[in-house]
């Protein structure tokens, strides 16, 4: 259970980084792709209507990936309170009706119907707490008058999607494109605007507009594959939705990106071996302030530790994109001679393991042959398969 946590919590401070820097595009752009390079923590994401956003919005486990407001009550979990019961009926109408599901140890289900409730005052919990125990009681068994009516999945029109779809990214991206409304095209979604001539420059590659239009399509047919009926007129037929409108926000992500990449580099030191950013190295301290100062103190070896491959070399510095992150490691071999090939303990070359399973091959390497730690950042591998969920290290 502390793994889930941790991996939801995960999911949401990454989402809420996302949306402080590049606004509700910056968010959908990164759960698509994660979402298509099939990454376990954003498996049971869905798109659902959330009400303070107004909008289709990326949800996990009820809550918007965007706003961070509860979506919708999370039907079927275990409740304990009252508080718990009037979260999950406050959308219910005083004529529906209550039946309590019963099942004994063979498996056999029963319908306990109608039933009373008995209050019990004065119960004092473990922890000192006294509340009110509601007991729903069974009386005599009879059947609901009323049966449940049986819920039909709509069935989605994938060629009338795909259709609708595709016209949609088209007139988004022109509309978007346009010489009057190009200027907005990152501006409200980024801490520094992106300069014109470079949106103009990728507006006008033909490559680059293929690829936005792509991502709008493909963001439009996710939608409608969960929510069939949204967006349909009385005919039945897909029409233009103000809603839709939010989905050509992954232009202005795919604008930013592009502009990040090939203007802006961020330093960091790392380990010349393994390549992480896990690195220290010694320094003199103030005795007073504690302060550190390197001013006279050049790395020199031994005097630099990697934390994740327990190098002592002298740390370099490495030049890459803001954007970049570690997302795990891998394995290699080393024979006598030298030549570096992938790890036999290791399922294929897109595998990516953390630094505990990284470090249970090594340890399992045959006595002849060496074995090298290698950090895997953002990009590195075109479609990494995450071989663990949770912290990388």
């Amino acid at each position: 259970m502390g793994n889930i946590k941790e991996n939801l919590r995960k999911v949401y401070d990454e989402c809420t980084e996302l949306y402080e820097q590049g606004g509700v595009g910056a968010v959908c752009d990164h759960v698509n792709v994660q979402m298509q390079a099939c990454n376990p923590l954003y498996d049971d994401v869905k798109y659902k209507y959330c009400t303070p956003c107004d909008a289709g919005q990326p949800v996990l486990n009820g809550v918007c990936l965007v706003c961070g407001s509860a979506v919708y009550p999370e039907i079927g979990r275990k409740i304990i309170t009252i508080g718990d019961v009037r979260e999950l009926i406050a959308d219910l109408n005083d004529d529906d009706i209550a039946v309590i599901e019963a099942c004994d140890e063979d498996g056999e289900v029963e319908d306990l119907y109608p039933m009373y409730i008995d209050v019990i005052e004065g119960i004092e919990l473990l922890n000192g707490k006294t509340v009110n125990e509601v007991r729903f009681c069974q009386m005599p068994n009879v059947k609901p008058e009323v049966q449940k009516p049986e819920i039909v999945a709509p069935v989605p029109d994938m060629e009338k999607i795909e259709t609708f779809a595709v016209a949609m990214s088209v007139m988004l991206y022109e509309l978007r494109s346009e010489s009057e409304t190009i200027l907005i095209l990152t501006t409200p979604n980024s801490d520094h605007e992106v300069p014109e001539d470079f949106i103009i420059s990728i507006i006008d590659d033909e490559e680059h507009a293929h690829e936005m239009r792509l991502l709008i399509k493909n963001d439009i047919v996710h939608h409608l594959t969960e929510c069939p009926d949204d967006w349909k007129n009385d005919e039945g037929e897909y029409e233009n939705h103000i809603d839709i409108y939010d989905l050509s926000m992954s232009m202005d992500a795919y604008v930013e990106r592009l502009y990040e990449d090939t203007h802006e580099t961020k330093t960091l030191w790392v380990c010349p071996d393994c390549g992480s950013d896990n690195v220290q190295f010694k320094t003199w301290t103030d005795a007073n302030s504690f302060k550190a100062t390197n001013d006279e103190c050049p790395m020199e070896d031994g005097d630099c530790a990697c934390k994740d491959c327990e190098s002592t070399s002298v740390l370099i510095t490495k030049e890459m994109i803001p954007r970049r992150k570690l997302i795990g490691f891998q394995v290699n071999a080393i024979d006598g001679v030298g030549h570096e090939y992938m790890h036999p303990l290791m399922k294929d070359i897109s595998s990516v393991y953390n630094l505990s399973q990284a470090g249970e091959m090594m340890l399992n390497t045959a006595g002849d042959i060496d074995s090298k730690l290698i950090t895997i950042w953002t990009d590195d591998i075109e479609c990494p398969t995450m071989m663990f969920e949770g912290n990388v290290r």
